[in-house]
């Protein structure tokens, strides 16, 4: 499905970001030692405590 046509199916603007970037601009933005990468989830066990969880199975995921 394209953008356009998923965001006429969800009524909201879709927004495609490079990772690389995505990485760069909440690194800026945030606190020093803010950020995890690289976390592996396997369960809803243990919850982080944060403000904001961004969790990705992306394109070559494993």
């Amino acid at each position: 499905m394209g953008g356009a046509a998923l965001e006429r199916r969800l009524g909201t603007p879709v927004v495609g970001v490079l990772r690389a970037d995505l990485h760069r601009v909440l690194r800026e933005a945030l606190p020093a030692g803010c950020m995890r990468n690289g976390e592996e989830v396997t369960g809803l066990g243990e919850l982080p405590d944060a403000d904001l969880v961004v969790a990705a199975d992306g394109w070559r995921c494993q």
